[in-house]
């Protein structure tokens, strides 16, 4: 009767019903289909010969009649008849009886195979036989999802290089040859979600509803939209106007610089996604997280004065709701009849995470209620405002949702916890921890499901692996054993009932344009839809048997997949830089250092696969990340082969786009000249740029801790640069704006110090257009340069010239400018070209025209000065990139 025992016979009970009912799938039509089915297998006779000429027949008993139908049943009308991606141009017969040529036909499950499906609205039946296609189903998303798979079937016969199949574009005597085969599926979990953040930059409608069509391709059929943050409001809410007008517009505003999603836009992408069987959850912060909404109405926040909007600050920040001002209550009343009268589905997000309670415990009304109510002090009254907000939802039979927060210190006062569903995000154990606590979960924790992080932390493969319900029964035994002793009447009682599913999280702080929006989402979320519909490594079917496959066979689906993705999405990575086809990463010995002969070594171990030698490589995509925090005197040593003679600047960037950067360290070196390191400069936002003393001939370089920090360690690269000033380079001809006309041009060369992100050079910083712009490719350090020689016509002289930086382009240089714009630096002219004879941009007299503030720069050229070139030069480490959104010049005859 131990726990080991019983595990055992489970697990064997689990297996003979597996090899009593499950079919692995044949090769070919069957192996593209994904998510994959939980029973498929070709059988022996004639299957269908699909052409134009194919019917949608609804059977009789199912109404037989599109108007009578379901939402669903409407979506496959209009995919038939409007040409869409959905087997567009398919006639659908109603109550007609389809030609000798083949037909798709809508009929009920019948009784007989009730059993062998679970009590799920979402279960299908799809057989070809006898030239014939029946998909059965109990409801309209059954048929959608049989048509899916059928769609899927047919493109495989078409070739992956279709994107979509247009059945109008089909010749009249082409045909697709379908199998005889039957498929038996439902899905294991029915909350099979993706969440997009729309507030940190904003996302186009278009992008949302072209995502809407993929989730239903991959049978994803819940939206969480991430509408509200510190950094914007996207809803349009017409009670409070003003919410809207705090949203950034550097923030990626929508092409008429709205910036905000009208409530006609949102009625029309929920009924588009309601069509296609998509839930859209919108998701309104409470109580923080709320800066934007508090920056609209200060009289909510606890100081009740005007605040300081948080721009493009990312984080945690300490202004949140005034629970103790009562009038808050109102208000949020006001504002949520207007989300819900957008948003008719049965749930809400409200958030309830990352919620610091510095300003409640200076706060005289907060501390006046906790006093009054005898509330446990902050973590009570966070209560006490969660569940006046639950009762606001609850009035109106809503389900709220909340980030795994609101189990922390929180006793069962006014059963806060049995009120809400929890999405448990902080690791495994936040989700076991929700199981424990009887709440309904869903598991999106970070190492898994967070696709704003980079490949090389969830690559493909891990997301594969993921198990949304780690109390599984047929686990790994040891791991298995270990649960059931932590949680023993789960472990065999079953906890479907606890993980309704997973979703999986865009988070857009570091992720400004649309196409980097896709580039993070696929192809990773064909692994997540592939866990979510069949269970997860480890999980028995709801039909039987184990549906999870090896990652290998996945993959060899996954890349037919992939190639007709890359039609409508940009697609990116499946793995790290380096790593091989099949997902494994590089042997040690095969990373060459980009400084022949250097070798590394530390006091710090790599995580996993970000071995040391990646900080040396080369390539900005690979990096050394430590297993543990950094402590005073660990060191990371450089040492070489062959002195290098020919080092101007040794940079050493650390962190991945402010995460796990060094905070107290410095850069040392030592030359043939030195029997000891020499001290070098102190790291400032995580890097260091070493300006070698007269090139002397370095032998090593080596980073020293000062100081400890609880954060890991990412060192990205460590580079010695020799010519810093030519990383990538333009020339051509620049406007020039006389009056305020543009007529004139000069002609211009310019040279960086870094290299610029494909399709965004140089010389797009001379363009008028504020939506185009140059970015590094890079975080910026003193002493980068952005070099331009400039040559004008005869009887032109150049009078000023001004430069914007930053995500917005601003006419008002006192307007914050947002990330990535050039936190120190100045604006300088010369009378000597660079490139002139054997000068160099370090040997030119530099005359200091303006110093940067706010990102902008602007000077006057001062009377009788022969300009020759000028350059943009920074004076400090920054940890952000730079965005070059404008170099004006102004000149006349």
């Amino acid at each position: 009767d131990s726990p080991e025992r019983k595990l055992l016979e489970f697990r064997t009970s689990r297996r003979i019903v597996e090899e009593q009912n499950y079919a692995r799938p044949h090769e070919g039509v069957l192996s593209y289909v994904l998510p994959r089915p939980a029973v498929a297998k070709c059988l022996p006779g004639v299957g269908l010969s699909f052409s134009k000429a194919t019917k949608i027949v609804i059977a009789e008993c199912l109404g037989g009649s599109i108007e009578s139908s379901e939402d669903q049943l409407l979506t496959v009308y209009e995919a038939a008849s409007t040409g869409s991606s959905l087997l567009g141009g398919l006639e659908i017969c109603e109550n007609e009886a389809p030609d000798a040529k083949g037909a798709i036909y809508f009929l009920p499950i019948q009784e007989f195979e009730m059993k062998k499906l679970p009590a799920s609205e979402e279960c299908y039946i799809l057989k070809v036989y006898n030239n014939r296609c029946e998909i059965h189903g109990r409801s309209g998303m059954s048929y959608l999802y049989g048509l899916v798979t059928l769609l899927q079937m047919l493109l495989a016969l078409r070739g992956p290089e279709e994107a979509a199949l247009k059945i109008e574009r089909m010749e009249d005597n082409e045909f697709l040859e379908l199998p005889a085969l039957e498929i038996y599926d439902a899905p294991e979990f029915t909350w099979r979600g993706t969440m997009l953040d729309s507030s940190r930059h904003f996302l186009p409608v278009d992008f949302v509803f072209k995502h809407i069509d993929a989730m239903l391709l991959y049978k994803l059929n819940r939206l969480h939209w991430h509408l509200t943050d510190d950094q914007a409001w996207r809803l349009e809410i017409r009670a409070f106007p003003e919410l809207v007008h705090q949203a950034p517009l550097y923030l990626q505003p929508s092409a008429d610089k709205r910036g905000y999603y009208t409530q006609e836009e949102v009625q029309s992408l929920v009924r588009y996604a309601r069509c296609r069987g998509i839930l859209v959850i919108p998701e309104i912060e409470f109580p923080g997280h709320s800066l934007a909404l508090l920056t609209a109405y200060p009289q909510y926040c606890c100081l009740d004065k005007p605040l300081e909007a948080v721009g493009a600050r990312w984080g945690v920040h300490e202004d949140v709701f005034c629970i103790g001002g009562m009038e808050w209550i109102s208000f949020m009343e006001k504002i949520l009849d207007e989300v819900f009268d957008l948003f008719p589905g049965s749930f809400i997000h409200v958030g309830g995470d990352e919620v610091p309670h510095t300003r409640w415990n200076h706060c005289p009304k907060c501390q006046r209620m906790i006093k009054e109510l005898n509330l446990n002090g902050a973590n009570g009254l966070k209560q006490y405002g969660m569940h006046k907000l639950l009762e606001l939802i609850e009035r109106r039979g809503r389900i709220p949702i909340g980030w795994d927060e609101i189990l922390d210190d929180f006793e069962n006062l006014w059963g806060i916890r049995d009120r809400m569903m929890v999405q448990a995000w902080r690791g495994r154990g936040a989700v076991e921890k929700s199981i424990m606590h009887d709440c309904l979960t869903i598991s999106s924790p970070t190492e898994h499901c967070y696709f704003d992080y980079d490949i090389s932390i969830t690559d493909l493969r891990s997301v594969h692996c993921f198990q949304p319900n780690p109390l599984i029964e047929n686990l790994p035994s040891e791991e298995a054993c270990h649960l059931y002793k932590k949680f023993p009447r789960y472990c065999l009682d079953g906890t479907r009932r606890s993980v309704v599913g997973a979703e999986c999280a865009m988070w857009t702080e570091f992720t400004a344009l649309p196409i980097d929006v896709e580039q993070k989402l696929w192809p990773r979320t064909l692994a997540f839809a592939e866990v979510v519909w069949s269970g997860g490594v480890g999980h028995s079917s709801c039909m039987g048997g184990q549906r999870w496959e090896s990652f290998e066979d996945f993959f060899a689906r996954a890349k037919l997949h992939i190639q007709g993705l890359k039609n409508s999405f940009v697609v990116g990575s499946s793995f790290p830089a380096g790593w091989s086809e099949s997902g494994l990463p590089p042997d040690l010995n095969s990373i060459v250092p980009c400084i022949p002969g250097a070798k590394i070594c530390s006091s710090l171990d790599p995580y996993k696969h970000h071995h040391l030698p990646f900080a040396i490589d080369g390539n900005p995509e690979t990096y050394f990340w430590s297993n543990r925090g950094v402590q005073e005197g660990d060191e990371i040593l450089v040492t070489f082969d062959h002195p290098v003679t020919d080092c101007i600047v040794v940079v050493v960037r650390t962190g991945y786009f402010g995460r796990d950067i060094l905070y107290h360290a410095v850069l040392e070196y030592m030359s043939t000249e030195d029997s000891c390191f020499q001290p070098g400069p102190s790291f400032v936002h995580g890097s260091a740029c070493l300006i070698v003393p007269n090139k002397c001939p370095l032998t090593a370089i080596r980073v020293r801790a000062t100081g400890s920090q609880e954060e890991w360690l990412i060192v990205s690269e460590i580079t010695c640069e020799t010519i810093m000033w030519e990383r990538s380079r333009w020339s051509g001809e620049v406007a020039v704006t006389s009056d305020g006309d543009l007529g004139m041009t000069v002609n211009a060369s310019v040279w960086t110090s870094f290299a610029t992100q494909n399709l965004q050079s140089i010389g797009l910083a001379f363009n008028e257009n504020l939506d185009e712009f140059c970015w590094s490719s890079r975080a910026i350090v003193a002493g980068d340069c952005i070099t331009a020689v400039v040559s004008a016509r005869e009887g032109l002289s150049l009078k000023s010239i001004s430069v914007v930086t930053g995500r917005q382009g601003r006419s008002n240089p006192e307007e914050p400018g947002g990330q990535d714009l050039l936190e120190e630096g100045v604006l300088e002219i010369s009378e000597t070209s660079p490139w002139d004879g054997a000068a160099r941009r370090e040997d030119c007299e530099w005359l200091k025209l303006s110093e940067f503030r706010n990102g902008c720069a602007e000077g006057k050229i001062p009377a009788g000065f022969q300009l020759a070139s000028f350059q943009i030069r920074c004076t400090s480490n920054q940890m952000n990139w730079l965005k070059l959104r404008r170099i004006q010049l102004v000149g006349g005859t």
